[in-house]
């Protein structure tokens, strides 16, 4: 479709009739104010929108805004004409070449969005709540430059499926053939069978001479020998030996042994060759969990008599995931919800499809998702992991992008109709442009912030909220205003909305107009006209009545006294803030974690055995008498 903005008359005339007007309306208002009357201000038919400053229509300031000859400007006076010839330059640009602009926007958004390629996603709570500069991430650090990567847990929660204890013959015996199941199991990938013994973390036995891998489970009374629980007649007794000297962890409940972990330990990472070997670990944990679940979970027959429970570091950041994406409907819904209301809000409630602007409010989903794609794209690049709750910037990057949707509408629709449309984009921007860029500085700047602070979950969100924000700014100027531009220039050929294919004259239409931009259909085209703009009801009301209230003395008390309040409030309400994240409220409610959870809580108090390790530095362990000082402090 090929459009052509509407031919100017006299302009040069028109605009120095309107300087005119104002500088005579201001001169009006300056004098009535000096003699303290209530006399009426002339009335004059052109309008005088607030967007037109001095330095664009090049009207001579008055005598109060006049500087003496050789005296500098204020500098934040020198500043707001400096960033307004900016974007009166921007709006001109974009104004005049619309299409340029906006595929060349675009295809700089997408191509930051290609840094999604080097996404990470980072899940585990140790690396997320827990400062990084604090004296345990330091000894954390310290242990893995002396024993190498800190093995990544896989616990089974074994109990039986009737309720009865867990300390018979039969009982231990099935949970035996299930470790020995698992440890068993061969998983093709690739080419080849992988098994637990690929991908475990070994540690060297004294004992046995050899690099072994590492489980921990009460089957150590036994030896995980199916002869030795065989040959012991009374592995009740054995069971109840272990716990009191606590040498073996068990599950009870009224005194009775109802479960047990078997914990084991994986290596998934390594210096060499760590993406095969993650991707082997995920093969193989991927085939324990159908095991599991399918064999002697919820599903399965009523012949296993155990009923088991598993959680690993993996599984937890996979749950993880899984939630947000369960949750991405919730997202669409919003998304769809505001594009509706940007519609409306924009072109108003009118029947008159030359008028309304949907399809330039359709335009806030678009640059959303641009600025969400890129944001995390440049996050991406810089080296910052996405985390659960990073989707969640979605609503922040809404309200932000209908924000400056509004105001850049707005600012244009006060400007002369008669004027071209490249001009009044000039205008607009001029004005919209630096409110805009103020408010963005701010958001940007906070959410940058949020990088300096020791805990990695916040700095993690906000330094992709702050590239996203700065994505928003860029496409607002570029994509929506060459967008709006073209919409003008629809609006001004009398073309249908959504369909500008049509031209559609004013008998074509039957219907009424509440748009506060719409003219009636009898007058003369809108790009013919000078219509002064109506103010909405919400506009007249904080106008004429807003202000005016809220000055009475007894309405400032009132207000502050109701502040005082709520600051008051929040201060007691502080001795019940909970610290810290209940592990359910990160999961999806359909998540086979939350079993474990419930079985931690049931029978460990919702906690494991704490690991409590003590690095012995500069020590000869071939000296018996350091041996011996070593195991006095142990004991």
């Amino acid at each position: 479709m090929t459009t052509t903005e509407p031919p100017l008359v006299e302009q040069r005339s028109a605009d120095a009739l309107e300087d005119a007007i104002r500088a005579a309306q201001r001169g009006a208002a300056r004098n009535g104010a000096a003699r303290g009357d209530d006399a009426p201000r002339p009335s004059l038919s052109a309008p005088s929108p607030s967007s037109v400053s001095y330095a664009s229509t090049g009207a001579s300031l008055p005598p109060s805004r006049r500087r003496a000859k050789g005296r500098c400007p204020a500098p934040q006076h020198a500043v707001e004409r400096a960033v307004a010839a900016a974007f009166a330059w921007i709006g001109r640009l974009v104004g005049r070449h619309p299409v340029s602009v906006f595929v060349g926007s675009l295809l700089i958004a997408l191509a930051l969005s290609a840094g999604l390629v080097k996404v990470s996603f980072e899940a585990r709570s140790h690396k997320l709540y827990i400062p990084q500069k604090d004296f345990m991430a330091r000894d954390a650090r310290e242990l893995e430059s002396y024993f190498g990567t800190t093995p990544e847990p896989g616990i089974l929660i074994l109990e039986r499926k009737d309720g009865e204890p867990l300390d018979d013959k039969a009982s231990v015996l099935a949970m035996l053939d299930l470790h020995q199941e698992v440890v068993g199991m061969r998983v093709p990938f690739g080419d080849r069978l992988i098994a637990y013994d690929d991908i475990c973390y070994r540690r060297f036995v004294g004992m046995l001479d050899d690099y072994e891998c590492i489980v921990s489970s009460p089957l150590e009374l036994w030896w995980y020998q199916r002869a030795q629980v065989q040959g012991d007649e009374d592995v009740s007794g054995t069971i109840r030996e272990a716990i009191d000297d606590n040498r073996a962890d068990f599950g009870t409940e009224a005194g009775e042994v109802k479960a047990m972990q078997i914990k084991y330990f994986f290596h998934p990472r390594s210096d060499e060759a760590e993406d095969e070997r993650y991707d082997m670990f995920q093969a193989w944990e991927e085939a324990l969990r159908d095991l599991l679940f399918v064999k002697v979970g919820s599903g399965s027959s009523a012949d296993e008599p155990l009923k088991v429970t598993y959680w690993s570091t993996n599984f937890n950041e996979l749950e993880a995931q899984s939630f947000v994406r369960d949750d991405s409907y919730l997202m669409g819904l919003s998304l769809a919800f505001i594009t509706i209301y940007v519609c409306i809000t924009l072109g108003g409630a009118t029947a008159d499809c030359r008028q309304t602007r949907m399809f330039l409010g359709s335009t806030c989903a678009v640059c959303t998702a641009l600025s969400m794609s890129s944001g995390f794209g440049i996050a991406s690049l810089l080296g910052i992991p996405l985390q659960p709750i990073s989707p969640i910037v979605c609503f922040t990057l809404l309200g932000v992008a209908v924000d400056d949707m509004v105001i850049i509408v707005f600012t244009f629709d006060q400007t002369d109709r008669r004027r071209s449309i490249s001009e009044r984009m000039r205008t607009s921007m001029a004005v919209s442009g630096t409110m805009i860029t103020v408010t963005t500085f701010t958001s940007f700047c906070a959410f940058l912030t949020g990088y300096a602070v020791d805990f990695p979950a916040y700095a993690y969100f906000c330094v992709p909220a702050a590239m996203c924000i700065l994505m928003v700014y860029f496409l607002q100027m570029t994509i929506f205003a060459g967008c709006l531009v073209l919409d003008a220039r629809r609006m001004a050929s009398q073309r249908a909305d959504c369909l500008p294919c049509f031209q559609l004259g004013d008998e074509a239409l039957i219907g009424f107009s509440t748009s506060y931009s719409a003219a009636p259909p009898h007058e003369a085209p809108l790009a013919q006209q000078q219509v002064l703009p109506k103010r909405r009801p919400v506009e007249e009301c904080m106008k004429k009545h807003h202000a005016r209230v809220l000055l009475k003395t007894p309405v400032r008390i009132g207000v502050i006294a109701v502040w005082l309040t709520g600051v008051l409030a929040s201060l007691y309400a502080l001795k019940d803030l909970r610290v810290g994240l209940d592990v359910r409220a990160t999961l999806p409610d359909h998540s086979p974690i939350l079993s474990f959870v419930d079985d931690m809580d049931e029978f460990w108090e919702g906690a494991s055995m704490p690991a409590h390790l003590l690095i012995f530095k500069d020590t000869n362990i071939s000296d018996a008498a350091q041996v011996r000082d070593i195991r006095r402090l142990v004991d």
